[in-house]
């Protein structure tokens, strides 16, 4: 059935138009039709010419396109290389793709037959030449056989193919984070030269496995310059290793800038030390038995001891004290150096002023040494003196300052117990020592301070404290000391008993810290004639 037709007689015309209406001017359907041509002559001829085919199609090519990612970094890292454009399109009709500057330039050019396809852009011109960094689009456009058309634009394709640097340095090469206040923790400083773009950040302690420990992090651009940690793992624990400060920044391209800082050594145990001391008593006076004390000292020679220090400290003997009194202390003597210690130390018994050590009495000393984080070792011990026998002259002596009495007083009422049984055990080794020497008569003096000497008061004054309570009290003190050392078996006939009160100091009265060694007992060996 006709949808359209044209009649006439002799006004036939060359070419005719249709619009694909009918006659009544209703819009015929998409789809084939066929054309046919009919003459007839005068004389009863007829011609027909047809059918010739056509196609109404009024419908435009449809398509629909995304890009991912609209920015990414065309450099070769392996992430964000290349942009993705997917493309979906009906069959059956011829698109062309055009990617273009942000001038309007044609960069890429691309084409399909009967469909869109799916395609990556690297970046590059049709030369395959990396383009300048900067925004592109990309418009595909379709123009089918009927003539409609169709096309689609994605705008903002950026690239950016620079390739972002970072950089972190440490402040210190080690720490020792036990709250010492001495190299606690340590600073890394962050540099990121371009913060434009960035996505997130992580900056990771990791150990020497590679394991991370610890971490800081944080999205956007806002990268911290500086950050510190104090050396512990996530769990607040200290883990004695070496670490390593990586910083990871990803970019919204894609790019992901990395750098890492110089090792950091965590470290909290102290140097690995044992002293010895040799002989167990010890007796410089001069007799060729255990004349010398030997310090053996072994330390950790891979402990990095960069500084250590051996003293030996004298304290002052207090009347009436407590044992747990504290007492006045100075150092006798010390050694000291740079690196690892020696592994022994001789001492002759003396201090730096060439004092020799008082007879027995203890002489506490302490070992102390650091490593380069600042983590310090101390080891203490005690030095006993023994019972020093000193040849003056033709005379053999025995000078004992370390018997406490009460105060004022020729006994030892009212002191600890302790202070009290050790003033047995140095009376117990006199009289050991004392039988070494049966031949020789033992006169036992007592000796003591003047306070009017120490203050400088007159002359008649201190006589009247030298004959009136010294030379009684340093003589009663005597004879208690003569008693019991008889009690520990000394024969009583070599034994007699003297009180020089302040008449013989061993250091001047007004020398603060040492005149209680004026206060002391005596023991004077005279040979049998």
């Amino acid at each position: 059935m006709p949808v359209r037709s044209w009649k006439g007689m002799t006004d036939i015309k060359s070419q005719y138009r249709w619009d694909g209406m009918t006659d009544i001017g209703l819009k015929v359907p998409d789809g084939p039709y066929s054309v046919y041509l009919s003459l007839e002559y005068a004389n009863g001829d007829l011609f027909d010419l047809g059918p010739m085919q056509i196609f109404v199609d009024t419908v435009a090519p449809k398509i629909s396109i995304s890009a991912d990612p609209l920015l990414f970094s065309p450099n070769g890292d392996g992430i964000k290389d290349y942009v993705t454009i997917t493309q979906h399109s009906d069959p059956g009709d011829d698109w062309f793709g055009t990617i273009r500057s942000a001038s309007g330039a044609t960069v890429r050019s691309y084409s399909w037959k009967g469909q869109a396809k799916n395609f990556t852009w690297d970046g590059t011109d049709a030369n395959k030449k990396l383009v300048p960094n900067g925004t592109y689009s990309y418009e595909v456009v379709s123009v089918d056989a009927a003539g409609n058309s169709a096309s689609a634009l994605i705008r903002g394709i950026t690239i950016d193919s620079t390739k972002p640097r970072v950089f972190v340095t440490a402040s210190d090469s080690g720490i020792s984070p036990n709250g010492d206040g001495i190299r606690d923790d340590v600073s890394f400083s962050l540099t990121v030269e371009n913060r434009e773009g960035v996505e997130s950040w992580r900056f990771s302690l990791l150990d020497s496995k590679g394991l991370e420990r610890s971490f800081f992090g944080g999205s956007g651009s806002d990268v911290p310059t500086r950050l510190v940690w104090d050396g512990r793992d996530l769990e607040g624990r200290v883990i004695e290793d070496s670490f390593t400060g990586k910083l990871s920044v990803k970019y919204l391209k894609g790019d992901v800038a990395e750098a890492s800082s110089a090792k950091i050594v965590v470290k909290i145990a102290p140097p690995a030390v044992d002293i010895t001391v040799s002989p167990e008593y010890f007796s410089p006076d001069d007799d060729g038995v255990d004349d010398v004390l030997t310090f053996g000292i072994a330390a950790d020679k891979n402990a990095g001891i960069t500084e250590w220090k051996l003293e030996v400290m004298e304290i002052a003997v207090v009347e009436s004290a407590s044992a747990q009194e504290v007492k006045p202390t100075r150092t006798f003597m010390a050694w000291s150096g740079k690196g690892t210690p020696p592994t022994q130390i001789r001492w002759n018994g003396k201090s730096s002023k060439g004092e020799l050590v008082e007879s027995a009495t203890d002489y506490p000393f302490e070992f102390a040494c650091w490593d380069a984080l600042g983590n310090q070792t101390k080891v203490k011990g005690i030095i006993a003196v023994d019972v020093l026998v000193i040849r003056d002259g033709d005379r053999l002596k025995i000078r004992v300052p370390s018997i406490v009495f009460r105060a004022n007083y020729a006994d030892f009422i009212g002191l600890d117990s302790e202070i009290v049984s050790r003033n047995e055990k140095v009376v117990a080794r006199i009289a050991q020592i004392l039988s070494k020497f049966p031949d020789y008569q033992v006169r036992i003096e007592g000796h003591g301070n003047n306070i009017g000497k120490m203050l400088g008061y007159s002359a008649s004054r201190i006589q009247q404290e030298e004959v009136n309570e010294l030379i009684p009290l340093s003589t009663e003190r005597a004879e208690v000391v003569r008693k019991m050392l008889v009690e520990n078996g000394v024969d009583p006939r070599r034994l007699s008993v003297v009180g020089l009160g302040s008449s013989e100091p061993v250091v001047p009265f007004t020398d603060v810290q040492n005149r209680w060694k004026n206060r002391r007992v005596e023991f004077v060996l005279i040979k049998n004639q």
